[in-house]
């Protein structure tokens, strides 16, 4: 053994689908302290959804502390100055690398051209003109290369030469359509042609990414009634990712490859589900549970007919839920008999599936979610 113990006075009991009764019995036998979900570490908590600033609220508190602790035991004035400006340098010089990014979402409204740099700053439709004329711009307009956009304006015209490029000539048109006034520059966010008063960092990530069209599997695999770890282990089978025999000896690995579950074909994605004799019991056997008595046991098969498989809404999720708690099961199964050779019968991981599948419509019954009672139905004990 180890030699590895569970220090009960930092350990706290979290439950969910349990009966009262059940966790002060747990709680009382162990000697552990019951607490509430989400789990938190470090003060913050883990889940799935964007955090707050108040959830943030206990590490940067802590952080602080951690901080200011330091400093003062460890720092003199030299050395938190020191500090300080590495610190900021490291961050301004990742900020600068993000300029030529960041320019082109940022356009400022010439006002009086005071605050604006003529070559540098993004006042045109063309963005920064040094980039856009080159870098002999400055040479050819005769304005100096740190000009303000009012060094260039004399009050009644735009003082620059005439146009020797196409480039110059667009430039002369557009500032045959402005003309600075007496209130300062205004900067704003250009975001897909549409200003926005505020800096909105959802549309300019979505504006950065690339615009990859949706995949037609992936309401499959992400859905109300999701289980974290299945729906993970499901979408890596559907990109083929999962390190099946098959794969391991195309990789060049010395490796029998004959199916861990069947013994009877090469093991692959598609044998293992459902083509595998093994996996297609407890395909059957979980689907029986739906009234489902001839489910597809092709991969592909699978993914077409899931999607129309059922019209109600709450059959639908309990069906997702028990494909992917399928694969996620039998992939487990599959991995403890390559590794430890340990076996179970199909129809006891049947069991199996069921019961998690149960438990987590428990779950979202005492977090109150409106899909709760339905699968909770569905999912009733046999």
């Amino acid at each position: 053994m180890s030699g590895l113990a569970v220090n009960v006075s930092k350990t706290t009991l979290f439950s969910s689908g349990i009966e009262e009764a059940e966790i002060q019995r747990i709680a009382t036998r162990f000697g552990l302290a019951r607490s509430n979900l989400p789990v938190r570490y470090l003060g913050t908590p883990l889940c799935t959804k964007k955090l707050s600033f108040s959830d943030c609220d206990p590490l940067l508190l802590q952080i602080k502390k951690k901080m200011s602790s330091w400093t003062t035991r460890a720092l003199s004035m030299a050395g938190r100055l020191t500090m300080l400006t590495s610190v900021i340098s490291g961050i301004i010089g990742r900020l600068l690398k993000l300029r030529s990014k960041a320019i082109e979402f940022i356009r400022i409204s010439i006002g009086n051209g005071e605050a604006t740099y003529f070559w540098w700053d993004p006042w045109t439709p063309f963005g920064s003109l040094y980039s856009y004329l080159g870098q002999d711009g400055p040479t050819r307009l005769g304005v100096p290369l740190f000009a303000l956009v009012s060094d260039v304006w004399n009050g009644n015209s735009w003082s620059l030469p005439e146009a020797r490029s196409n480039c110059q000539l667009d430039l002369l048109a557009f500032l045959t359509t402005i003309s600075p006034t007496d209130i300062p520059d205004s900067p704003s966010w250009i975001v897909n042609g549409q200003s926005q008063n505020l800096f909105i960092s959802r549309l300019v990530g979505e504006a950065i990414r690339p615009n990859i069209a949706a995949k037609s599997w992936a309401p499959l695999i992400w859905h109300k009634g999701i289980i974290p770890r299945h729906a993970t282990t499901t979408w890596l089978f559907i990109l083929d990712r999962n390190p099946t025999l098959d794969r391991l000896h195309s990789w060049g690995l010395d490796v029998e490859t004959t199916c861990l579950l069947c013994g009877l074909d090469n093991e692959s994605r598609n044998h293992l589900f459902f083509e595998c004799h093994f996996s297609s019991q407890v395909w059957s056997f979980i689907c029986a549970r739906l009234n489902i008595f001839t489910p597809p046991h092709s991969w592909n098969a699978v993914l077409l007919w899931l999607p129309s498989a059922s019209p109600e809404r709450a059959l639908k999720i309990a069906l997702l839920q028990a494909w992917q708690a399928t694969v996620y099961c039998l992939w487990q199964e599959r991995n403890a008999r390559f590794h430890s050779g340990l076996t179970i019968p199909a129809a006891v991981l049947g069991r199996n599936i069921h019961r998690i599948v149960s438990d987590k419509a428990n779950a979202l019954v005492s977090l109150g979610h409106s899909l709760g009672p339905p699968l909770l139905r569905i999912w009733k004990p046999p």
